[in-house]
């Protein structure tokens, strides 16, 4: 760690992969695949005073997806207005561990911060990475990769539009 009167703090790791989140969203907006977010983990890295200051985590990138997701769900549950009535959430079958969040953190939060007692989480092979799909009651929207948010029919969603 730099110390002195001019050092800049190390980020935490909720602050780095805030950061990370933003970038990775106006990246994929952009259309710019990015290959990796944080670093490769190995043992050297794993051990004790391996990592001098600043975030590390193994799974690095799968708490900045976690992020993206939860900012996701958000903004689907904002324009579809939904009250406390059942949901049930859509994803592509490698997405499903995203959506949850680290130790289920995205969905707790979801039922915390909404009320939602019955959140229905559906892998469909059918979705492209990255999609997202609310539906509630009779309405549906969804999210796609790039976080453009669009209301579909049922007939839709299951035709892979």
């Amino acid at each position: 760690m730099h110390s002195g009167k001019n050092a800049i703090p190390p980020l935490t790791l909720a602050e780095a992969v805030t950061q990370c989140k933003n970038a990775l969203k106006k990246l994929t907006a952009a259309r710019i695949a990015v290959i990796r977010l944080g670093l490769q983990t190995t043992q050297e890295l794993e051990q004790a005073g391996a990592v001098v200051a600043g975030p590390f985590h193994p799974a690095f990138r799968s708490l900045v997806e976690s992020a993206v997701f939860l900012d996701r769900t958000l903004a689907l549950l904002a324009a579809a207005k939904i009250g406390r009535g059942p949901v049930t959430f859509t994803v592509a079958p490698p997405d499903v561990s995203n959506f949850y969040g680290h130790r289920r953190s995205n969905l707790t939060f979801l039922k915390e911060r909404f009320s939602l007692g019955n959140i229905r989480i559906v892998a469909d092979p059918s979705l492209e990475r990255c999609e997202l799909v609310l539906t509630a009651g009779q309405r549906s929207f969804k999210a796609d990769r790039y976080g453009n948010i669009s209301a579909v029919t049922m007939e839709g969603l299951h035709a892979g539009v």
